[in-house]
């Protein structure tokens, strides 16, 4: 199994983080992802502000699951759309 988000094809702004996304799902096994998104700035990975959202795949429901955004930083949009 495998998770795959991708931006909407018609949010393919790449001076920002993408508000909607289209999420390609392989089935087969469990499977978990963490989209990280950053706003770009940060001079070491250790300095650039992130948002991580996990998506969870459950083989046995045949249930995706996305999770709350962790942003500590501000760096997402107000709200995503997953399709």
């Amino acid at each position: 199994g495998g998770i795959l988000p991708l931006a909407a094809e018609d949010d393919r702004d790449v001076t920002r983080n993408p508000e909607r996304f289209e999420v390609v799902v392989a089935p087969g096994a469990d499977g978990e992802f963490t989209l990280i998104e950053d706003d770009g700035t940060g001079a070491t990975p250790a300095d650039i502000p992130t948002a991580r959202t996990t998506l969870g795949w459950d083989q046995a429901a045949g249930v995706l699951t996305i999770g709350a955004a962790d942003d500590p930083h501000g760096v997402l949009p107000a709200r995503h759309q997953w399709n």
